[in-house]
């Protein structure tokens, strides 16, 4: 199943868990916990989607070159991006199960 940019940003606003919200996430703030929390998300949205930097800075709204420095700055977000991806595989199974169930449906509608 494919993965998508705001995917990631959906299950890194999950795994906050009410410390910062999504609308937090996306703003201007340079609240030093909340960077963390983007540079995590968007080293995830990097490894799992391969998305360039301007999509992802797209999505974030933020520069490229942003989003660049986070990939190679030196935070330890290792704990934070094993969260996001945790919180990632939960959002994508649950898409699975309601795919298969919208599918499952289809099929019975057309079942003589």
């Amino acid at each position: 199943m494919k993965i998508f940019v705001s995917d990631v940003v959906m299950a890194t606003a999950n795994a906050m868990r009410g410390e910062f919200s999504k609308r937090e996430l996306l703003s201007p703030s340079r609240d030093r916990r909340l960077v963390a929390w983007r540079y995590a998300s968007m080293r995830v949205a990097r490894r799992l989607t391969g998305r360039s930097t301007g999509l992802i800075g797209m999505v974030y709204n933020r520069d490229h070159t942003t989003v660049i420095h986070g990939l190679r700055a030196k935070y330890d977000t290792q704990a934070l991006e094993a969260q996001i991806t945790a919180e990632l595989g939960t959002l994508i199974t649950e898409r699975r199960k309601r795919l298969a169930a919208a599918r499952e449906a289809g099929k019975s509608a057309v079942a003589p």
